[in-house]
């Protein structure tokens, strides 16, 4: 019989895989104690009265101030208040005083008109020109005119057409006139009183127009041998609300300088007698 040994070599590869198994383990085990032990750290009490030291960065911040007593173990609880200043930025005025023009009060020229006879005479021109005007631009209104004096360029007249805006007109109310160059160009107004005064720049070669007051038309030739600032006079109306409207009928240029709602004419009440 052969002897085999007690011992089998096949099992020493397993075994020491085992071994070294069970070695990393626990090495692992260790090393995860180690760490967990170093991780804890001890607080140490000391004698400081607070926890946190609040620095006032804004005005009357409320800060703690450690004493002297706090070395040997006393606690301050009266806080201190460390007032700041600040420099606010007032802003300066200054009065600033605008020279404003009182405006003028223009007078109108009176019913009867002394015509001059200037050196050169010059009449608006038959042409449509662009004319630069320095009044504001004013929105049409419907409303009428009470008692007053109103010039051209006033939102209360309503011009329909073509009409040219002048300026620097000489002897025309507030130097200014409406011209139209083009038949038919019309205007309307309304007005609150018992009649209507219109004012208008007369010339050679002029135009005729029409106006017609509540219905009633009336014919206005401009035409004139020297240019001067004209009128037409309305009838006696009774006092209320009346409609004009002016067109331009035939001929040259026409235009329109001022209106004039006279105040109303006062009758005396006649009182009975005993």
């Amino acid at each position: 019989m052969d002897n085999k040994p007690t011992f089998d070599r096949a099992f020493i590869i397993p075994i020491t895989f085992g071994v070294f198994a069970v070695f990393g383990i626990c090495l692992v085990l260790l090393l995860g104690q180690l760490i967990s032990f170093r991780s804890v750290s001890v607080a140490n009490e000391t004698f400081t009265p607070f926890k946190y030291l609040l620095l006032g960065t804004e005005p009357g911040f409320t800060t703690l101030t450690p004493d002297e007593s706090a070395a040997e173990g006393e606690a301050t609880s009266e806080p201190t208040v460390t007032p700041f200043d600040l420099d606010i930025l007032q802003p300066t005025q200054t009065e600033e005083t605008e020279d404003v023009e009182e405006p003028r009060v223009p007078t109108k020229p009176s019913s009867v008109l002394t015509k001059p006879a200037p050196s050169k005479p010059t009449k608006p021109s038959s042409a449509p020109t662009s004319a630069s005007s320095s009044k504001p631009t004013t929105s049409p209104s419907n409303a009428p005119l009470n008692p007053g004096t109103y010039d051209d360029f006033d939102a209360h007249i309503q011009y329909a057409g073509n009409w040219i805006e002048q300026v620097d007109v000489p002897d025309a109310f507030e130097d200014t006139l409406h011209v139209s160059n083009v038949l038919n160009n019309s205007l309307s107004f309304r007005f609150i009183g018992e009649q209507i005064r219109i004012f208008y720049q007369e010339g050679p070669g002029l135009g005729i127009t029409r106006v017609s007051l509540d219905g009633l038309d009336f014919d206005l030739n401009q035409t004139s041998g020297a240019i001067s600032i004209a009128e037409w006079v309305s009838p006696i109306l009774i006092n209320g609300t009346h409609s004009v409207a002016i067109t331009h009928l035939s001929g040259g240029a026409i235009n329109l300088d001022s209106l004039i709602v006279p105040d109303p004419i006062l009758t005396p009440t006649p009182t009975p007698t005993q």
